[in-house]
């Protein structure tokens, strides 16, 4: 199956409908409206990577189902809880960023250059390079296509979201690399990102990697 927006929707969309999952629930799901979501399903609108992942996670499938026309089989995969969706999509979105700069920088690519070749605006490649925005599933594959990557570089290194608790082996509770700090009113969660982004880039992934790790053994 070739990798276009257009077939993959399409595919994920099949998926959804043999797992007998509806629109709604989909967009519960993803925090976003159903009005939204139907977007998606009929082109107008783009998913990010990691939407993709829980998306996965909900229909009870590897990612790699959505992007070839294999068999589809049922895998050890369960659903974040809901209070977790939200976390986990902002590490994942900060693990692609990080991977991408790491990449362009080792190829030399500047961002004009990108924007020359994949006809992303100058400004959402900016955005997507400084984290302020999520990068859609479309720019995404064509930013890819441009590093000479495939867009499975950028998977999540373990598919599984959340395993089955019978399967679940214990994890070593990870340790923050910043102390906290002495004012109690402040959002643990904005103080966390505001560290990860002082520390060098090659460490931003690996950190991001073991808060992951963290998140799927709630």
């Amino acid at each position: 199956m070739a990798l276009t927006p257009e077939n993959v929707i399409k595919r994920i969309q099949q998926i959804r409908k043999s797992r007998q999952r509806s629109i709604h629930d989909c967009a519960i799901l993803l925090d976003i409206s159903r009005e939204d979501y139907l977007n998606f399903e009929e082109g107008s609108a783009l998913l990010t990577l990691p939407e993709m992942e829980l998306l996965a996670s909900f229909f009870n499938v590897p990612l790699s189902s959505f992007f070839d026309e294999s068999i589809i089989e049922s895998t050890p995969l369960s659903a974040l809880p809901r209070e977790a969706r939200s976390s986990y999509k902002d590490l994942r979105h900060k693990m692609i960023q990080v991977k991408l700069i790491l990449l362009r920088d080792e190829a030399d690519i500047s961002l004009e250059f990108l924007q020359e070749k994949t006809g992303i605006s100058y400004e959402d490649l900016d955005s997507y390079d400084s984290g302020n925005k999520p990068i859609p599933f479309d720019h995404l594959n064509r930013i890819c296509t441009c590093l000479g990557q495939p867009v499975k570089t950028f998977f999540s290194e373990e598919p599984d979201i959340v395993k089955n608790p019978e399967d679940s082996r214990p994890q070593q509770k990870w340790q923050p690399e910043y102390p906290e700090r002495d004012n109690p009113s402040e959002d643990p969660y904005e103080l966390l990102v505001n560290a990860l982004k002082q520390t060098p880039k090659e460490d931003q992934a690996r950190i991001a990697r073991e808060l992951l790790n963290n998140l799927k053994s709630l």
